[in-house]
């Protein structure tokens, strides 16, 4: 597109004209209408103080006059995307004052097909990013509905048998896996629901409290010896949410709670009015979230510091923001003061249900 865009205005102006764009380390010629000029400094300053403030500069404007180039940045809706230089015979301005208007016209339409140009690129990456993302989805789907049943299979058979001697162990580590693969590939389908639009909220009434209590019953019997202690605010009203996706995201919150924390030091699961509505805090002892990834915590794939040992999957922390933001509900991850994570499931005002005991009874 450079080299298009120079042979006309060379040909109608009679200059010797380049195209230049922004690079790492400056302006990089991309295209010349004869021979690459060797630019000055001051040549180089100029093309890039064009682009910069979106002016003309160089010689013929009020910038960087010493330079023997006019330099004019090519600008778009997309902001400037190039940069045409335009230079004159010896002892001649880079534009006559009769051509003026043709070389506005002849820079607009430089501009126009170096902006039709980028958006026709970038459609063609969303494209390409559209169409890889929904074979991911399709593979993923495909890939968890297919392990599924024999995974079942395994599981059931596993449970049922009774171990003794020598095979105790290899049953026990038979079904840890068993139980392990299972959750992993409830989260492939979770996030496969959240990534196709597939998690339609069923909203109702829901209290805070049995759905503290139904996550701490449903975590795995490898956590039975872990401590976890639970604050719960009495004047911490109803809420407008899923009850089933809450409880799935509070769940997956205090997995990777107890997961990230070691052994010896207890989870705290609070529930609580904040300032701008219910709040349910999951905070922990364990070495923290890096700063920085406050917010990239949340992608999927994203393992913490010490993944190696709790061998996560790196699913469950985006699986809690999918669900959580289905409900328009907000969820934060910050360090503690003295150690640790803090994950915060924010409940809007707006969704506070108010119920009055005495129509109830």
């Amino acid at each position: 597109m450079a080299r298009i865009a120079v042979s006309p205005v060379a040909s109608r102006l009679a200059v010797q004209t380049i195209v230049l764009h922004a690079s790492k380390e400056g302006a990089r010629i991309t295209a010349s209408g004869q021979a690459e000029p060797n630019l000055t400094s001051v040549d180089h300053a100029a093309a890039s103080w064009a682009p910069e403030h979106g002016e003309p500069a160089g010689n013929g404007t009020d910038t960087l006059t010493a330079s023997a180039w006019q330099f004019r940045p090519l600008k778009t809706s997309l902001g400037v995307l190039a940069v045409l230089g335009l230079r004159g015979p010896p002892g001649r301005a880079p534009i006559p004052a009769e051509r003026a208007a043709l070389a506005e016209s002849l820079i607009d339409q430089a501009a126009l097909a170096h902006e039709r140009l980028k958006l026709e690129l970038d459609m063609r990456e969303v494209e390409v990013v559209r169409q890889r993302d929904t074979l991911r989805a399709t593979l993923l789907a495909s890939l968890s509905h297919d392990l599924r049943t024999p995974l079942t299979a395994v599981t059931a058979a596993a449970e049922a048998m009774r171990p003794s001697g020598e095979d105790a162990d290899l049953v026990e580590t038979v079904r840890t896996e068993a139980r392990r693969l299972g959750r992993f590939l409830s989260d492939l389908l979770d996030l496969t629901r959240i990534e196709e639009g597939a998690v339609t909220p069923d909203f109702a009434a829901t209290d805070l409290t049995d759905v503290v209590s139904s996550a701490l019953a449903d975590l795995p019997r490898s956590y039975a010896h872990r401590e976890i202690e639970t604050t719960i605010d009495p004047n911490v009203p109803f809420v407008r949410a899923d009850a089933v996706l809450l409880h799935h995201a509070l769940l997956n919150l205090i997995d990777n709670a107890l997961k990230y924390s070691p052994d010896e030091t207890p989870v705290r699961v609070i529930a609580r009015m904040g300032r701008r509505g219910p709040v349910i805090d999951v905070l922990d002892r364990g070495p923290g979230i890096p700063i920085g990834a406050e917010l990239r915590i949340f992608d999927r794939f994203a393992r913490g510091e010490t993944s190696e040992r709790t061998g996560g999957s790196g699913l469950g922390l985006a699986i809690v923001k999918g669900f959580v933001d289905a409900m328009g509900f907000g969820v934060e991850a910050s360090r503690r003061q003295r150690g640790g994570s803090r994950f915060s499931i924010r409940i809007p005002k707006d969704a506070v249900v108010n119920i009055d005991l005495e129509d109830i009874v």
